[in-house]
């Protein structure tokens, strides 16, 4: 415990635990001490009035009160592990990082750099607690205390008890506790939506964000290229469809999810953000990649939280998890299941793209970039047209005894060449029970 500049209304800090809030820690040293009025304590600790409001990311941290040194790189440490900051600080490079926490305290910007505003995409930080974590934290230290991660803009489940979030609304003019039992904070407290495959995605997908220190975008983007073409959204990644994108996005369970959502989430429900997010984006935005790969996940069962955090640090792998061991090996590519089983039931092209519901070049596409879906599909049709052909010629013949080749290559042109090119030893057998083209020529009477 360090002691803080003034001890007239705060006698000291209690201890910063790994995963608490700043804001946790000053609402509980403001009821350790006893004092009623909230701005006094906000006043002593932060030395600004309205400091009792800013939950999220306080605009003024002392890193002295907690014993560290009053440098950038103290101040960096506290915004990056005690406060929202750490869900959008890892997707800036380690040096901008480094120059927000020095322009901290001088300008009034490098604040935005840290709570994920920008200006198409404003997500809230509303104060969430975990019942489960409550009682736990009762137990082991006798408080209660705002857990960062449960403060995520898409955190509405906690990522380890998977229940959902009280959520607490607004800005307070009183310090809050999860724990609290004034009427003010049990009137304000309502439940999250229910936990869902998508809230429950989102959670655990949060917590590895946090325990990255720098994403490594570019590899991020590869990842996510691959396992787009891995789901069939898109073949090729320099001539990928943004409207075929924000198609495929519309009907996945996240972005249902997302029009249930906050006013701020449900602008993002549609994906036409996703583009611009894998290509022309100079910045990346924690809260859409967390989405997109929310989406993913969802399609694909070999998405799991450590490929999620595999993919933020840069690590190549497969389409089925497994880690590259050279730098430039091929990601490699592998069509869906549901192609396939498409592919298998299908008799025509027709009725693989009535399946799919996708163009026949999608189709195409398809094939050409799995060569054994291509030949395994080219030999069963082979082998289905082979049969049937077959069937048909030979009920012609035996319902025609006096069918000639002539006859049979005349009604049948087609299948006699499609027979002729593709099983020529079945053709000589099926000809060699007719008739020849003309019969045989008759003698004159008298001759011979």
């Amino acid at each position: 415990m360090s002691a803080l500049i003034s001890t007239v209304v705060i006698g000291h800090l209690p201890q910063l635990e790994a995963d608490e809030t700043l804001y946790s820690l000053y609402a509980t040293a403001h009821a350790m001490s006893g004092n009623t009025s909230a701005e006094h304590t906000a006043m002593a600790l932060l030395g600004t009035r309205h400091a009792v409001r800013q939950h999220d990311i306080p605009l003024r941290i002392e890193p002295s009160q907690f014993g560290l040194p009053d440098d950038a790189s103290s101040l960096l440490h506290l915004i990056r592990h005690h406060t929202i900051a750490g869900f959008y600080l890892p997707f800036l490079p380690a040096e901008e990082q480094a120059r927000t926490a020095e322009r901290w305290r001088g300008d009034c910007h490098a604040r935005r750099r840290c709570d994920g505003s920008s200006r198409t995409i404003g997500p809230r930080h509303p104060l969430k607690a975990c019942f489960e974590c409550m009682e736990s934290d009762v137990q082991r230290l006798g408080r209660a205390y705002w857990h960062v991660s449960h403060q995520w803009p898409l955190s509405w489940v906690c990522s380890v008890h998977l229940t959902p979030l009280r959520q607490f609304d607004g800005a307070h003019k009183r310090w809050l506790l999860p724990g609290g039992r004034t009427s003010a904070q049990v009137q304000g407290a309502r439940g999250a939506a229910p936990a869902c495959p998508v809230s429950v995605l989102l959670a655990r997908f949060g917590a590895r964000i946090a325990q990255t220190r720098v994403v490594n975008v570019d590899g991020l983007r590869e990842a996510s290229i691959s396992r787009l073409k891995a789901l069939g959204v898109m073949h090729d990644a320099r001539a990928a469809r943004p409207a075929r994108l924000c198609q495929w996005f519309r009907g996945t369970e996240t972005s249902a999810w997302l029009r249930r959502g906050p006013s701020w989430a449900v602008a993002l429900a549609d994906g036409d953000w996703i583009a611009s997010q894998l290509w022309r984006h100079k910045h990346s935005h924690a809260v859409r990649w967390l989405i997109l790969w929310c989406a993913i996940g969802m399609a694909d069962s070999d998405i799991t939280p450590s490929t999620f955090e595999d993919a933020l640090r840069g690590r190549r792998t497969d389409v089925q998890g497994q880690r590259l061991l050279f730098a430039q090996e091929p990601l490699g590519n592998r069509t869906p299941a549901h192609v396939v089983a498409a592919f298998n039931e299908a008799r025509s092209y027709a009725d693989v793209m009535l399946a799919l519901r996708a163009s026949r070049s999608d189709i195409v596409r398809w094939l050409e970039a799995d060569p054994g879906l291509r030949r395994d599909w080219r030999d069963r049709l082979r082998t289905q047209r082979l049969a049937t052909i077959k069937s048909e010629l030979t009920q012609k013949v035996a319902m025609n005894p006096q069918l000639t080749r002539s006859d049979l290559e005349r009604e049948h042109s087609a299948d006699v060449r499609w027979l002729r090119e593709h099983a020529p030893a079945e053709l000589r057998h099926l000809m060699s029970q007719l008739r020849s083209r003309a019969d045989k020529q008759l003698l004159l009477p008298g001759f011979g």
